[in-house]
């Protein structure tokens, strides 16, 4: 007598909301996201019943952007900044990740059987051996953020990519603008390591950093370390703070990032490209002043 087999299966990735899109052409879109998630859901699927384990690194790439693979998580380290922390996975076999400059990657936990997704940007230096950090913000209300508070020493993480990247070559511009919110910060974190740490590179680097206040500055000891090179200057606009002290030698506006600061801070008639990467609603500022600045958008590139 044949009995039928109950599989255990995980639940299929949940649609987004139309209302998660922020219809800044982003890619790849969270819709996208989802339709890949579902193929990837039913191949997993197809290996439980099967009896087949997932493969978690192969004789290629350590990465796969239609697959995930499991890292494990070896350290982690509080930023300076409240609820904020880096977390560095290990390669196995002490090889690189194998990203390219301003390529993200997806990382999926499950709350109970539901996968829930987000994209985050390697900060480690792209050529780095052996492990892989992760810069993020933990959100009282954030659905995945409840997840990464369970993390601890030997969690194993799915993660798959690369996902975009940013076409640069060194002396290509005289200038190169950073517009960036909070951990939109971290995409920014490999080109910037990787341009400063080029001696035949002299493009002029500027980081304009939105954070709603002094003590929120992400990164600062990286900050302070980069500013000590000559091609390297960092603006802060402090949204939230009423008097920052005396903070020597440090360029700082006392509001949001803003169109008349924006046109203070760019020189438009040298060759440049202006990088902006933050929430929605920021990224959406940022271009609608560019765009009344007159910035091509050629010489944009949104992360």
């Amino acid at each position: 007598m044949e009995t039928d087999v109950i599989y255990k299966l995980p639940e299929k990735p949940e649609k987004p909301a139309d209302s998660d899109c922020c219809g800044n052409g982003c890619v790849p879109c969270v819709f996208d996201l989802y339709e890949s998630d579902v193929k990837i859901w039913e191949k997993e699927c197809l290996r439980i019943k099967q009896g087949k384990q997932t493969e978690i690194f192969n004789q290629g790439p350590i990465l796969c952007t239609d697959e995930y693979r499991q890292f494990e998580l070896i350290s982690i380290v509080a930023d300076d900044v409240q609820d904020v922390f880096i977390y560095r996975f290990q390669i196995p076999n002490y090889q690189c990740l194998g990203l390219k400059l301003g390529q993200h990657v997806i990382i999926r936990c499950y709350d109970g059987v539901h996968p829930v997704i987000r994209q985050y940007s390697p900060i480690s230096d792209i050529n780095q051996s052996g492990f892989f950090d992760l810069l993020i913000k933990i959100y009282s209300n954030g659905r995945l953020s409840q997840l990464i508070k369970q993390w601890k020493i030997g969690t194993k993480v799915d993660v798959r990519g690369p996902f975009n990247e940013f076409q640069y070559k060194q002396n290509l511009y005289d200038q190169l603008y950073i517009v960036c919110m909070g951990t939109g910060i971290a995409p920014m974190v490999p080109l910037i390591t990787s341009i400063l740490d080029n001696e035949n590179d002299e493009v002029i680097l500027k980081l304009i950093f939105g954070c709603s206040s002094y003590s929120n500055i992400l990164l600062k000891k990286q900050l302070n370390e980069w500013s000590q090179f000559w091609n390297f200057t960092v603006v802060y606009s402090l949204s939230n703070e009423d008097g920052v002290g005396c903070h020597y030698g440090k360029k700082i506006y006392l509001h949001r990032i803003s169109q008349d600061l924006l046109q203070t801070e760019l020189d438009l008639n040298k060759k440049y490209k202006i990088l902006v990467c933050g929430s929605n609603s920021f990224t959406s500022d940022i271009l609608n002043y560019l765009n009344k600045l007159k910035v091509s958008d050629t010489n944009i590139h949104k992360f």
